[in-house]
């Protein structure tokens, strides 16, 4: 699981450097990323699937796997869309969710390892700090969203290329949202 959030920050860094890398390279590394925790994911399932007992309900450590799984997808699918669409840079506030997107990530990485040492108010600080980052993210997607559709200057196409990458970007972040609730509700199961 430690692993898996460590490559859940990999991917992110890999999609952020689309304004170095054409979007195509950027898609590349970050489907690598996720091929490697989708490896990881099976691995956790097969040594559960083995595994009689554990520190953890064996249901509760393959829900973690997946939502971690999940965050990695959803960037991966920000860095297909992003070379699908020839996003070759990030706007402002592309550049801003990202930005607190790896913040979410680099919490979340952080606060796996309190697992095994039973730190369960350290989880539930974690937990609120994501919860707070992804309101802030809220906010910043809102403002650029209705940025786009305000300035006449916008043509449709870019209007819907942007629009679709912040859409992605945000869904990230809501998916370490649920990833920090859920570990927030093993700290008071197990705490």
């Amino acid at each position: 699981l430690e692993q898996m959030t460590l490559l859940a920050v990999e991917a992110v860094k890999e999609l952020g450097k689309l304004d170095e890398r054409a979007p195509e390279s950027v898609a590349e590394a970050v489907l690598e990323v996720e091929h490697r925790a989708d490896q990881l994911f099976h691995e956790i399932e097969s040594g559960l699937a083995r595994t009689f007992v554990t520190p953890l309900d064996r249901d509760d450590i393959h829900q973690l796997a997946a939502e971690i799984d999940d965050v990695i997808d959803t960037v991966n699918i920000t860095a297909r869309v992003c070379s699908l669409l020839q996003v070759t840079a990030f706007t402002e506030p592309m550049r801003a969710l990202l930005g607190i997107l790896d913040r979410c990530t680099q919490e979340l990485a952080q606060a796996l390892p309190l697992l095994r040492s039973f730190d369960f108010p350290g989880i539930l600080a974690a937990g609120r700090s994501v919860r707070s980052l992804e309101k802030e993210a809220d906010g910043v997607y809102r403002q650029a969203l209705g940025g786009l559709f305000q300035d006449p200057a916008v043509d449709a196409k870019q209007l819907l290329r942007e629009r679709s990458v912040l859409e992605h970007i945000e869904e990230a972040v809501n998916r370490c949202e649920r990833l920090a609730k859920t570990l927030s509700i093993f700290a008071v199961k197990y705490g």
